[in-house]
């Protein structure tokens, strides 16, 4: 391993190199990299501030969900702020800039703020600036107003073109994963008008990580595109569902590529008239909230195998991984023999699964059952853990703590399906014991979700049940008449999550939603200001309402107030 770039793996192109800034420093990736694998793979681990306490934060996630490494693209003097370093490919001349730091990123004055954490609690501006006098707001206003935002936006004119398109179809499937690329193949050959999106360069999703899924993935994307009567569209978020099976996505055209045409447009705006659409956008893993979780160096336990598999890139030289599920052990063996350093697999469960011992044995890593991390040490990168004995009954830690080092910390806590859309379509969520997370609700009939999304995790499961509700929708439309009716296949308990949300520790900030600076201790403020219902808890505290939505942080806010009124997470219920 060269600096954090692995001797082999990743789907870049090793042979072109790719010459960007970021702060005004050089640095060099390559063809294929993101602003955040290329950073990561020169060494960077500091990406931005948060937004209230100005607190060092670095890259989270790999994909759309991220919350903490945003960056401000200039492109010839037109500023985009508040675009994910994930998400933005690179390109020769690239120029972006870190956010929300003066008057550097390693040296941030207004990093004083995390010494004044009990008066930027939840609702401070409601009960601080109140006085002296009357007038006193006037002078408060003018700072609070400078503080206030994310990103900067620029003052000149935006001279990119941008375009809109009416689109008519029978079938539009949301996500490129294993099950949208099935069910998109399977409609497609039996004639039907297909749209197949996903927010990726790249499809195959999960598995475009793993190199002996690849090829197959590609070969199916290509006979996709070869079909007269399927639209696929890569690097194309879907964004919003409405009345009349009506859908809006933009497409992502020029901004990856250096010098482009002016014939092409910045962005592509689409408007979707389906007569269904098959939802399978996946899943989100999920986040576990201890003490000072928003360290540079903490990320999710996906992310490590996505930016090994898809970047050739170790965020990491000395890795540990803190989980309560068997998802994390999954890619053991594989991350292992790609030469990513992990040493560690700590697990707040006493009882493992056989096949999660057997990954384990087979990687060399050592297992720490029944067990959660504390405290982490290390500012602008973490360089040890503390851990201690964890009591899954009482959901508590006790005894002596002890310590470890590394430089990452792999964090997985289950996973959440992604039922944005179902839910923007008024499908109120129903919640799942087994999988620990909600799921798509009933829905009009317009709609139809399946794979990860719909609880199926294992490949196998989502495979077949991409092909199960496909078929009934085709014959439906008269493309598939003679078919046998499939059924959806049976789920399986693949994952064996044990639901953590919080580990409790009284030292350090436990941060619930990274980029808004929510903490558990705001979530209990809430409640014991009186704020139960979870509509008044998210206006209260600002969850979920930042720029990433609250993708991976509502789920562990509504378990903790649900923890605080003694009722269960359903009985809680979710925002709208």
């Amino acid at each position: 391993m060269s600096g954090f770039r692995l001797n082999s793996g990743g789907q870049v192109d090793r042979s072109t190199s790719v010459r960007f800034r970021f702060d005004g420093s050089n640095v060099t990736g390559f063809e294929g990299d993101t602003i955040a694998s290329a950073l990561l793979a020169n060494g960077q681990s500091l990406f931005g501030r948060s937004f209230k306490y100005h607190r060092p934060r670095g890259v989270y996630t790999a994909g759309s969900e991220e919350p903490n490494a945003l960056v401000n693209i200039n492109r010839g003097g037109v500023l985009e702020p508040n675009t994910r370093a994930t998400m933005s490919e690179i390109f020769d001349g690239l120029s972006a800039n870190s956010q929300n730091r003066w008057p550097s990123l390693s040296f941030d004055v207004l990093s004083i703020n995390q010494f004044a954490g009990p008066l930027l609690q939840a609702g401070f501006y409601y009960k601080t600036f109140m006085g002296p006098t009357r007038k006193a707001w006037r002078v408060y206003e003018h700072f609070i107003r400078r503080a206030a935002g994310l990103g900067t936006a620029g003052k000149r004119h935006d001279t990119d073109r941008y375009e809109k398109l009416n689109v008519f179809a029978d079938l539009l499937i949301v996500g490129g994963g294993l099950a949208g690329l099935n069910a998109a193949h399977l409609a497609g050959t039996k004639g039907a008008r297909v749209v197949l999106v996903d927010e990726h360069p790249e499809f195959g999703g999960y598995h475009r990580g793993n190199a002996k899924h690849i090829a197959d993935i590609d070969e199916l994307v290509r006979e996709l595109r070869a079909m007269d009567n399927v639209t696929v569209l890569s690097r194309t978020t879907c964004f919003g569902a409405y009345d009349g099976n009506t859908f809006g996505m933009v497409e992502r055209v020029s901004g990856h590529i250096a010098n482009a045409s002016s014939l092409e447009p910045f962005e592509r705006y689409h408007v979707v008239r389906a007569t269904h659409a098959i939802y399978a956008c996946g899943a989100l893993e999920r986040p576990i909230t201890f003490p000072d979780n928003d360290r540079p160096g903490i990320m999710l336990a996906d992310s490590i195998r996505a930016y090994a598999y898809r970047y050739g890139v170790s965020p990491g030289k000395s890795i540990a991984f803190f989980t309560n599920n068997d998802g994390a052990y999954t890619e053991l063996s594989a991350l292992k023999d790609l030469g990513v350093p992990i040493h560690t697999m700590i697990d707040t469960r006493t009882e493992i699964s056989d096949a999660s011992i057997a990954q384990i044995a087979a990687s060399g890593v050592n297992l720490i059952t029944g067990h959660a991390v504390t405290g982490v040490r290390g500012s602008q990168n973490i360089n040890q853990i503390s851990l201690a004995p964890y009591d899954a009954y009482s959901k508590s830690v006790s005894g002596t703590p002890r310590t470890l080092d590394c430089d990452c910390l792999a964090v997985s806590g289950g996973w959440t399906p992604s039922i944005h859309l179902t839910s923007q379509m008024g499908g109120a969520p129903i919640w799942d014991e087994m999988l620990q997370a909600f799921l798509p609700g009933k829905s009009d009939g317009g709609w139809t979700a399946c794979g990860t999304m719909a609880g199926h995790m294992s490949s196998e499961e989502a495979l077949a049940s991409a092909e199960a509700v496909t078929e009934p929708i085709l014959r439906k439309m008269g493309f598939s008449k003679g078919r046998k009716k499939m059924t959806v296949p049976k789920r399986v308990d693949v994952l064996k999550t044990n639901p953590v949300w919080k580990i409790d520790n009284t030292k350090g900030k436990a941060f619930v939603d990274f980029q808004h600076d929510v903490t558990s201790a705001d979530i209990l403020l809430a409640h014991r200001e009186g704020f139960h219902s979870v509509e008044h808890m998210k206006r209260y505290t600002t969850l979920g309402m930042a720029t990433d939505q609250g993708k991976l942080s509502n789920i562990n806010g509504l378990a903790l107030m649900a923890d605080a009124r003694k009722l269960t997470l359903p009985e809680v219920g979710t925002t709208r």
